[in-house]
């Protein structure tokens, strides 16, 4: 980690954790104590650049600092400019100051951004004419795997539902793949009978219908019906199919579709990579959304 000079940008849905940065209330330990994190909101940029600047130079911080600059607490067009921010102080990382006699605390900045932040970042990323700033890195916050709910599980002691296979598919099937979904029904107490029912609770309070699942996962408002329809068609396209041939780039012309949609769904876990190297779209959405009353003429 060098400075500040990386200014990632964290994305995913209203389920998959993003909002856990928002909910920050107190520095939390990170990375196996190597590093801590922490929620903050500045008015500005400038604001933010000089906050780090006086706290980096505070000594006795030994561990690297991350500092997450939630929803909130930024906008769009002030993108770039976080991004000089953080490239300013990746500049200054590892030199000491020679007033304080001390070597200033790492520091990296973080921007977290909401479903509605990620669909404009999306288009951003797809438009070749306006590039991010090189130091600029989108991270998705992944779904769950089968290993992380094993070693999840591993964690609370509970042994019974970790060793069962059958159990863990349903609890990713259940939650699909959202951390905090899995964070609320992977508990030490739980048994593998109450693993393998999850499906069937979650399709009744999670994904009972369409517009009470993407209310969930903070679909935003500015998703128009029609195109809704149109990436729900897209995903059932490409669901199986495999990843790294670029099968969406046939689709998207013929639906009416950017390359940013692709991308967004994906940010928002609407279709996800499965283990064998396809794409897969969660079971219970796509359950959800191949129901649907026909559109044909």
């Amino acid at each position: 980690m060098a400075g500040t000079s990386l200014s990632n940008k964290f994305v995913g849905n209203n389920l998959s954790g993003i909002a856990t940065f928002d909910r920050l209330r107190e520095t939390w330990d990170v990375g196996q104590e190597e590093a801590t994190i922490e929620g903050r909101t500045f008015n500005s940029p400038e604001d933010a650049r000089t906050w780090i600047n006086k706290e980096r130079k505070k000594p006795g911080a030994a561990r690297a600092r991350l500092i997450a600059v939630v929803p909130r607490g930024w906008r769009l067009d002030q993108l770039d400019t976080y991004a000089g921010v953080a490239q300013t102080f990746g500049k200054q990382s590892g030199q000491s100051d020679l007033s304080l006699r001390v070597r200033p605390t790492i520091m990296r900045q973080l921007l977290v951004a909401s479903p509605e932040q990620a669909l404009a970042l999306a288009k951003r990323v797809a438009d070749a004419s306006k590039p991010l700033p090189r130091n600029v890195v989108v991270e998705l916050i992944p779904s769950w795997s089968d290993d992380a709910v094993y070693f999840r599980l591993d964690r609370l002691e509970n042994q019974s539902v970790r060793d069962n296979a059958e159990a863990r598919v349903a609890l990713l099937r259940a939650s699909c793949g959202f951390g905090d979904e899995l964070d609320r029904i992977c508990v030490a107490a739980l048994t593998i009978e109450e693993a393998l029912r999850q499906p069937e609770e979650s399709r009744k309070r999670l994904a009972s219908d369409l517009d009470s699942f993407y209310a969930k996962v903070g679909l935003p408002a500015s998703i128009s019906g029609p195109t809704r329809a149109r990436l729900e068609d897209l995903l059932l396209l490409m669901h199986g199919e495999t990843r790294g041939e670029s099968k969406e780039l046939e689709h998207l012309d013929g639906l009416g579709l950017g390359l940013a949609h692709f991308l967004f769904a994906q940010w928002m876990g609407l279709i996800q990579p499965a283990a064998d190297g396809s794409w897969e779209v969660p079971a219970l959405y796509l359950d959800l959304i191949d129901a649907r009353p026909s559109t044909a003429a």
